[in-house]
């Protein structure tokens, strides 16, 4: 109920009342903190809030199952989903994704993972690609500018 009083002069007022009624209608929302995280070749542990009013799932893509997997947590009205990215083995970096799920609503995240650091010096590559045991390979190695062998014409041993 709001009262208003109107006001003629200093002495003289009238006083009123009216009745307001305001509705608001619910809509469904699913919020996340983050819908992207960088991690570590060696792996770590990620936390991604969700704000909900409604019941949700998640869900892992396929081929990032082997290496994004959940780990337990529990909470009300703010939930916080935990995964465990295991180390990237490769030397590539990998990217996956895990969605939240409620009805139509959707969310996104995307994982995106560094590539191991390879054993192999920068500029060092071979032909073929993928070596056979019975055929010869060709090393090549390419300094860069800040090698000590950058510029170097002769052969290394």
């Amino acid at each position: 109920m709001i009262k208003h009083l109107l006001f003629i002069n200093d002495s003289l007022y009238i006083s009123f009342s009216k009745l307001i009624k305001v509705t608001q209608k619910q809509k469904d929302a699913l919020t996340i903190t983050s819908s992207r995280f960088n991690v570590p070749s060696e792996g770590k542990e990620i936390s991604i809030e969700v704000k909900a009013n409604i019941d949700f799932n998640y869900e892992i893509e396929e081929s990032s199952q082997s290496w994004i997997t959940p780990t337990s947590s529990r909470g009300l009205t703010l939930t916080s989903l935990n995964f465990n990215i295991h180390e990237n083995e490769k030397y590539e970096r990998r990217i996956g994704y895990i969605y939240i799920k409620s009805g139509s609503i959707s969310e996104k995240i995307s994982i995106s993972q560094e590539a191991k650091e390879s054993p192999f010096p920068e500029g060092l590559s071979w032909d073929p690609e993928k070596p056979d045991a019975d055929q010869p390979i060709t090393l090549t190695f390419k300094a860069n500018n800040k090698s000590g062998l950058y510029g170097y014409k002769g052969d290394v041993y």
